[in-house]
């Protein structure tokens, strides 16, 4: 079973050119590490709201980035916002996108390859080896969007990440975007997670453009 990282990223990445879109190139890292909050909430580890991030259950999952966040939570001093988790993830594991990459090609999801670029710059690529897995989690997203069927708890972090990540639009039609951002704005009001990666990403925008 996929994670929310690598459904994420599957979302991202360009079926034949193997790189991220566009619109989620910018975002995609705070979301990733936002999603690893969300996953740790999955697994019934953490719980969090709007201030703070608890620890539920400290039995390891047996993945060494979700291990990694659970153990540093539980040291922690004092509780932490779900925006300082998602920053301190952020730069901690600077190699996630690409580990979580390198992971679904090993799969079997993907596929790596170097490509060069402006004449002399190689660049590693990670087109799609079947669209059908793909498809799947997007036709689940646009059944709870357009046809109002019950998200799962995971669906619906998927869901609020897309949104964050800026992928609205290429899961939808021009027609269906403006009931299917409404409706997503929605749950993300509902996500205390999702709000907090859509915050950091604000911040980390405010201070570029401040820079």
């Amino acid at each position: 079973m996929l994670n929310l990282l690598e459904e994420l990223l599957l979302l991202c990445i360009h079926e034949e050119k193997g790189t991220i879109s566009f619109n989620a190139s910018t975002k995609i890292d705070v979301c990733l590490a936002g999603a690893l909050l969300m996953e740790l909430e999955l697994l019934h580890r953490v719980k969090a709201n709007k201030k703070a991030v608890e620890i539920t259950d400290r039995t390891p999952t047996g993945n060494l980035h979700l291990d990694s966040l659970l153990k540093l939570i539980d040291n922690s001093k004092r509780l932490r916002s779900p925006a300082h988790w998602i920053t301190k993830v952020k730069g901690m594991f600077k190699h996630l996108r690409r580990e979580c990459l390198e992971h679904l090609a090993d799969n079997g999801f993907l596929q790596e390859e170097e490509r060069q670029v402006f004449l002399f710059f190689n660049l590693t690529v990670y087109p799609l080896l079947d669209d059908r897995p793909k498809k799947e989690i997007r036709d689940q997203i646009r059944l709870v969007i357009l046809r109002g069927e019950t998200p799962s708890p995971r669906t619906a972090h998927l869901i609020t990440l897309v949104h964050a990540c800026g992928l609205t639009s290429t899961l939808f039609d021009k027609e269906e975007r403006r009931d299917a951002r409404k409706k997503i704005k929605a749950m993300v009001k509902e996500d205390p997670l999702a709000q907090a990666i859509i915050q950091t990403i604000q911040g980390a925008n405010a201070a570029a453009y401040s820079g």
